[in-house]
């Protein structure tokens, strides 16, 4: 799939990583997150390639080595408090002196932030990936946090020769907002390894449509509120249905739950909050028939990815970023409104009510993400960058 082993820079998540490990998976630190990088290494690991990740933990307070007969994860401390203020700057330190001391022949770098930074001021021949569109989350989100990581960005984009943008919308805006024209920006979407494509059985119909959506954190960024909004209404039409909500703040309990009892907007919803991806596949694979993403902004939206290479239809935002380039203009997934409850509600009742639709958008759904977003396409697009990266 692809020649040399591979040298990663950025957030991970321990855990799916631990069978090539010699330590246990509870002896190891948890990571930071970052589905779309752990799946780039596994799918380099089961290739049968040597994988070296440089990352950051909060949990850690020295340097920690994590190794096993072809991967070597170094890992660094991760302040819990004040690290925006001064730009990351240990963070970046560590990193800058770990990957020079190892001087891999180019790093692949996650992320215009810290990552990409310390990947940089290391040396190394580096190519980043951009994962979102800075000033769109400082828009969005505009806290002092957010202000300096978008001046990390600028700094990003003022130094690196080899960008990536995980879609055209990202590429677009460091063309437009950054004025990045040292050298082309190519699209490269995040990957899906082969579990994510079961294949998926026509639509039926059925009096209980189950609903389902998986938001990383409640805020006005994910649009939760929208979502339970949305079904209180679909529920006065399919009083049965179901909405099943996954991730970070949405389970029992949780900001999303506290947010929506009071208002009554609880019933037929079950909470079920964070949980691993294996468990995520199952569910959504097994007992969803609807998968709605209510977020105002996404520069790719793994779960959209995921929930079209599992047969569900997508319903999305028409005005979200890149989630319109994902799901091809509407000809694989339903856009519609998402800040209109009533315009959501609208397009629920609608894949509800008609099954060959439903089963229409999901074949839709399956073809395009095995065309764009299959790990061979992504990671042969990216072994032809690194090869120019080696050589430069």
């Amino acid at each position: 799939m692809f020649d040399g082993d591979m040298t990663i820079c950025g957030p991970i998540e321990v855990s799916p990583l631990r069978q090539w490990l010699h330590a246990p998976g509870n002896e190891v630190p948890h990571g930071l997150g970052g589905t779309p990088v752990v799946d780039l290494a596994r799918a380099a690991l089961e290739a049968g390639r040597h994988v070296r990740i440089f990352t950051l933990d909060p949990a850690v307070s020295s340097e920690t080595v994590l190794a096993g007969p072809r991967l070597t994860i170094f890992m660094g401390p991760f302040r819990a408090r004040y690290r925006a203020r001064d730009l990351f700057r240990s963070e970046r330190r560590y990193l800058r002196n770990a990957i020079g001391r190892e001087r891999p022949a180019v790093v692949h770098a996650h992320w215009t932030y810290e990552f990409a930074l310390g990947a940089m001021e290391s040396g190394v021949p580096t190519v980043v990936t951009a994962h979102d569109a800075p000033l769109r989350v400082l828009r969005l989100l505009p806290t002092p946090y957010r202000l300096m990581r978008t001046v990390m960005a600028y700094e990003v984009v003022r130094q690196v020769r080899f960008l990536t943008a995980v879609s055209q919308s990202v590429a677009e805006h460091f063309r437009r907002y950054f004025r990045y024209s040292s050298s082309p920006i190519r699209v490269i979407p995040n990957g899906l390894l082969e579990e994510w494509f079961p294949g998926r059985r026509g639509a039926a119909e059925c009096a209980r449509v189950i609903f389902a959506s998986a938001l990383n954190g409640w805020g006005e960024l994910k649009n939760g509120a929208g979502i339970l909004s949305a079904f209180a209404l679909v529920r006065r039409e399919l009083p049965e249905s179901e909405l099943l909500l996954f991730g970070a703040g949405h389970g029992a309990g949780e900001a999303a739950e506290r947010w929506a009892r009071p208002r009554g907007l609880h019933k037929g919803v079950r909470f079920l909050g964070a949980v691993e991806r294996e468990v995520l596949r199952r569910e959504l694979s097994g007992r969803a028939d609807v998968f709605v993403h209510p977020s105002r902004e996404e520069s790719f939206g793994m779960t959209i990815a995921e929930a079209m290479a599992l047969g569900l239809p997508v319903i999305a935002s028409r005005n979200g970023g890149a989630v319109a380039e994902m799901l091809e203009g509407g000809a694989c997934g339903v856009l519609t409104d998402v800040q209109s409850p009533v315009a959501l509600a609208e397009e629920m009742l609608r894949l509800a009510g008609d099954p060959e639709l439903r089963a229409r958008v999901a074949r839709a759904g399956i073809e395009s993400a095995g065309r764009r977003f299959g790990m061979k396409r992504v990671m042969a697009a990216y072994t032809a960058i690194y090869q120019e990266a080696r050589q430069s």
